[in-house]
């Protein structure tokens, strides 16, 4: 039995053995057929097919080979999308949407116009022409040190004088925007007149239209004469008094094409300043011809005055004085204006009349403008008495004071009467 067993146990392996070959032969051969392998781990894995090698070329003759620089590219075929295509595309934002204008030269000009220091910079780096309208747009918009660099940079000097009209002239830019420039400088400067062209247009006749006071010191200073004359004869201080009226007159505001004002704009500071260093002083005979027009501007600045009240925080005197009475009217009853024989250039005395609520007796109260400064009756500030009319008798200060408290105002804080700026 032992000897019967033991090549039994002998030939079992070697029968398995013989099934297991023959089982992985027959894998290789399946997987040889599919380009497929089997690895370490028992898997299978994509195996790249053997290159086939190419044909021989035939060799051409180098005489007749062309450079690669020298082949001209066939023409690629353009792409075909789809109509209904699901690719969304950001919009394109135009460039003057950002606010730069594309012209380089208009970029400065809207730049010059806003006052920006850092776009002019920017502007002159891109490529802008500096055009002498840079330069009167400098004048009415921008402070003195703008518009010195930028005199300097065109090789101009303060004191230079310029033609202005509807034309351009041959050194002069044509653009559009130019020709727009000018005749809204001409239509202004002209004062009146019906003119096409002005002549010896000076930088102070410039800023006079916004009444720039930072280019006007710095301008009058370098010696320019607050008297220079134009060909239709104006002056500094005609432009300045003929803009300034236009930019309140309800009847005349479509003339006033400044929309965006210089940011040292202060009308009565620049005639001020023209006074001080010998301008000729306004003719009366002008302000009388504008007294009515005056009078309304007067009148709506002082009703808007805001002055504190005991119950009800800070009221415009218009507002404060309707509570207390009926029947009110305003009134200019003293016009000295831009006078240099007054102790005061400015000095103009508005009156409020009306009768009181409470008893129905008449009630005159005087407003004063005393140059910069809105002056309340009994206001202790200034050697000068503005008193209070009531019933037929006139009031001290102190009663005038004690009577406006009546009225509500607050004359608690004391510093209230150094505040009391005109603000024209």
């Amino acid at each position: 039995m032992y000897r019967f067993y033991t090549p039994l146990r002998l030939c079992v392996p070697a029968v398995l053995l013989l099934l297991y070959g023959s089982l992985c032969f027959g894998t290789t051969a399946c997987a040889a057929d599919t380009d497929l392998l089997p690895d370490n781990q028992g898997t299978l894995h994509t195996t790249a097919p053997e290159a086939v090698p190419a044909p021989a070329e035939k060799l051409q003759d180098p005489a007749r080979l062309t450079p690669a620089s020298l082949v001209e590219p066939a023409d690629e075929p353009e792409p075909v999308f789809p109509e209904d295509s699901d690719t969304i595309s950001a919009p394109v934002v135009p460039y003057e949407d950002l606010g730069i204008p594309r012209d380089p030269t208009l970029w400065l000009h809207d730049s010059i116009r806003r006052a920006s220091v850092r776009e002019v910079h920017a502007a002159l780096n891109a490529g802008a022409r500096l055009t002498e309208e840079a330069l009167w747009l400098a004048a009415i918009y921008t402070d003195a040190a703008t518009l010195d660099f930028l005199l300097q940079r065109a090789g101009y000097t303060s004191s230079a004088r310029f033609s202005l009209g509807i034309k351009a002239q041959a050194h002069q830019c044509e653009s559009l925007e130019s020709l727009a420039i000018r005749r809204r400088l001409v239509s202004l400067l002209a004062c009146g007149t019906r003119t096409n062209s002005l002549q010896d247009v000076t930088l102070l006749h410039l800023a006079a239209l916004t009444g720039n006071t930072d280019v006007a010191r710095a301008l009058l200073a370098q010696g320019l004469s607050p008297n220079a004359v134009m060909s239709n004869g104006a002056t500094p201080m005609n432009v300045a008094l003929s803009a300034w009226l236009r930019s309140w007159n309800p009847m005349r505001m479509a003339v006033h094409v400044f929309k965006t004002m210089s940011r040292n704009t202060n009308y009565p500071g620049f005639i001020y300043d023209l006074l001080d260093r010998g301008g000729e002083p306004v003719p009366d005979e002008l302000m009388e011809q504008h007294r009515d027009t005056m009078e309304r501007y007067l009148v709506n600045l002082a009703c808007d005055f805001h002055v504190p009240t005991k119950n009800q925080g800070f009221l415009s005197l218009s507002e404060l004085l309707e509570q207390s009475c009926t029947n009110t009217a305003w009134g200019l009853i003293e016009f000295q204006f831009f006078n240099q024989n007054s102790r005061y250039y400015c000095q103009l005395v508005l009156v409020f009349l009306g009768r009181l609520k409470e008893d129905q007796t008449s009630l005159a109260i005087p407003f004063v403008f005393l140059d910069d400064r809105f002056i309340l009756p009994g206001d202790r500030t200034t050697g000068m008495q503005f008193t209070i009319w009531h019933n037929g008798t006139s009031l001290t200060r102190e009663e005038s004071l004690r009577f406006m408290e009546k009225l509500g105002l607050d004359l608690s804080d004391s510093s209230f009467w150094e505040k009391m700026d005109a603000r024209f």
